[in-house]
């Protein structure tokens, strides 16, 4: 799962998309990064078997983005979409998956949605993130179920070091009435280490529907602005007690509410201000003990609350007579790890991990037959728990670098699943490297697969199995202080996908069948090259995301994306400009829908006024280029953001 060998230029390597690790590794060679997302311990990126890119602080700050999904996207391997804006269900795609076939983790734990199954980055803010590690390619060795395409993982800032009080802050204002504000502070002194930050974004936002689909009317258009706002608040602090002894507390919290265009159909309802309300919680208590000079314990446990209110017109179809809906998901998450030093460059690691999921949501229920009237209920079946074991082995051998995963998983409601990952890395040079990996994974079916009750036109199958994929890559990688290079061609593929059809019983509804078949293959090139203060990044993505049974391009997945980007520093200035050219796409499954490819020129700048202030300016799609991501939804046109970065 983690494929691919970046690691020598995987430090830098994800620069390639005008972006990320890769662009941090560049521009400062002498520093070391240190990844947790390639693999069950932490190692030097340099060292990293599978395909990971590292977005740090230094390169979040001199994007100047406004949301962790416009930053991903300059990230090779990625596309995303969004249905009208930040607020609105925003969907990630990696080499090619589906967006539940991605998993999100924030701090190293999981918060996929048990009911939809994808992870939720519509309102998810930046000022508190350290770094986003992204590891493209099946991981489930690693992490679990829903790991198919890849992992990304969210890491929050939490101090450390031993280094006196830092506060810093942020304040910014932009197009549709866009504005952030946010603070924090971060330390270590005497054993402790501390980190607090909190934040508060508004935007009147922009109308998220458009008018016609295809020269006909669009039902579910509505001509407000669907705006949203969004605060959030998380911290860490840790003690170490005695060497190589330290316990810790972390917690997240955003909260968002935002305004979406739910399609209600005719006038009035289409008119109707539809409104969602996210709250996202998460807790985690640690304990590290290096318990001897070879063997290392780490015990954590977190709890992690998703819930979404929805507020749409009274009497739309699917929801409550007064159009208010919740659901909900609760994780429990334990797990004991323990990594052995069983020799200088080899290392065993052995675990296991207790997850308990529990929903809870307002379902509209239409089984009982007519005339009776529906009614709403719940899922019926609320839990499941999953018990997991797993392995590592990491070892170098001169030129030889290898990784071996295992782990085994069993659901209560849909049984176990082992799969397993290798990987093997081979020095050419001193600068170059080739690699070669294979991975299995899956992917559980969620609580709306199992058990959604029939709403008169769908109804859940609680006799699903999970997704099965196979994965299996090439890779090749340089880098040295100023250039970075890299190849790698890889095919998924995926079996008993989870896909709604019609039942053919006579009943005409449609329910979850284990019936599809995908592959995703590709080679993606990425490329970066320092000339003393100006650093040029490149990557393109050569992808062929099909369904293996009909041929078709899955939906809303562009077979060409090319990225490029160029920063000059001159002193205290920076300035950047890059481009994303992405190709048609299909809205649907057919491909009866093609969506146009489109281009995109965007323009950064910055200015430190002194050691303790900067202002950022970022100006997206300078030419206001009119494109579509979703059939009949919008997308923002040309945006400027302005942000003033303190720091005492």
């Amino acid at each position: 799962m983690k494929t691919r060998s970046l690691r020598r230029y995987a430090g830098v390597l994800a620069v390639a998309a005008p972006v990320a690790a890769g662009a941090q590794q560049a521009a400062t060679p002498e520093l070391t990064p240190v990844v947790v997302t390639g693999s069950l311990t932490q190692q030097e990126q340099k060292n990293t078997l599978g395909d990971v890119s590292v977005i740090d602080r230094a390169t979040i700050e001199r994007a100047g983005q406004s949301s962790v999904a416009e930053l991903l996207q300059r990230q090779p391997g990625v596309e995303i979409n969004s249905n009208g804006g930040q607020q609105t269900a925003t969907s990630v795609f990696l080499r090619g998956a589906n967006s539940n076939q991605t998993l999100l983790l924030i701090d190293g734990r999981r918060v996929n949605t048990a009911t939809l199954g994808s992870g939720d980055f519509q309102g998810m803010p930046l000022s508190n993130i350290e770094r986003i590690e992204i590891l493209r390619g099946t991981a489930s060795s690693l992490y679990g179920a829903d790991a198919i395409g890849g992992v990304i993982n969210i890491i929050t800032r939490q101090g450390g070091g031993d280094r006196p009080l830092n506060i810093y802050g942020n304040v910014g204002y932009g197009t549709h009435d866009t504005s952030r504000v946010s603070v924090g502070l971060d330390g270590a002194s005497d054993g402790w280490r501390y980190a607090l930050n909190a934040g508060y974004g508004h935007s009147r936002g922009y109308n998220a529907t458009s008018k016609t689909v295809g020269g006909a009317a669009n039902w579910s258009y509505n001509a407000d602005r669907d705006g949203y706002e969004q605060n959030d608040v998380s911290g860490s602090v840790g003690y170490t007690w005695a060497p190589g002894q330290e316990i810790a507390f972390d917690f997240y919290h955003t909260k968002l509410n935002g305004q979406f265009d739910a399609g209600g159909g005719m006038p009035p309802m289409n008119e109707y201000d539809d409104r969602l309300r996210q709250i996202i919680n998460l807790y985690t208590l640690s304990s590290t003990n290096q318990l001897t000079d070879w063997w290392r314990s780490t015990v954590r446990l977190s709890q992690s609350n998703d819930t979404q209110r929805n507020l749409v017109a009274p009497g739309t179809y699917g929801y409550p007579d007064d159009g208010r809906t919740r659901f909900r998901t609760r994780q429990e998450q334990y797990t004991w790890q323990n990594d052995f030093q069983v020799a200088a460059n080899q290392t065993i690691t052995v675990g296991y991990e207790f997850l308990k999921q529990r929903v809870d949501g307002d379902l509209y229920d239409a089984s009982a037959p007519w005339p009776a009237p529906a009614t709403i209920s719940d899922y019926g079946v609320d839990s499941r728990i999953t018990n997991a074991f797993f392995g590592e082995y990491r070892a170098r051998f001169d030129r030889h670098h290898l990784q071996f995963n295992l782990r085994s998983d069993h659901n209560t409601l849909y049984g176990g699943k082992v799969t397993g990952g290798a990987e093997y890395g081979y020095d050419i040079t001193r600068n170059l490297r080739a690699g070669i990996g294979a991975s299995t994974g899956f992917r559980a079916p969620t609580f709306n697969d199992l058990y959604w009750r029939n709403d008169g036109g769908t109804v859940g199958n609680p006799n699903l199995k999970p997704e099965s994929s196979r994965n299996i890559e090439l890779s090749l990688n340089y880098a040295d202080e100023t250039t970075t290079a890299g190849v790698v061609a890889y095919r998924n593929r995926v079996k008993d996908m989870i896909v709604w059809a019609d039942r053919n019983d006579g009943s005409y509804l449609w329910s979850p069948m284990n019936i599809g078949r995908a592959e995703l293959r590709g080679i993606t090139l990425t490329g970066s090259q320092r000339f003393g203060q100006t650093t040029l990044r490149a990557s393109a993505d050569f992808q062929d995301p099909h369904d293996r049974d009909s041929g078709n391009v899955l939906p809303q997945r562009a077979r060409q994306i090319y990225r490029a980007s160029a920063e000059q520093r001159f002193g205290p200035a920076t300035a950047g400009i890059e481009y994303l050219w992405s190709g048609s796409r299909y809205n649907d499954a057919a491909n009866n829908q093609e969506l146009g490819g489109y281009g995109l020129v965007n323009l950064t700048a910055s200015y430190e006024v002194n050691k303790n202030l900067t202002s950022q300016l970022r100006w997206n799609n300078v030419f206001n280029k009119d494109y579509t991501l979703v059939r009949g939804y919008n997308t923002p046109g040309s945006t400027v953001f302005l942000n003033l970065a303190w720091r005492m």
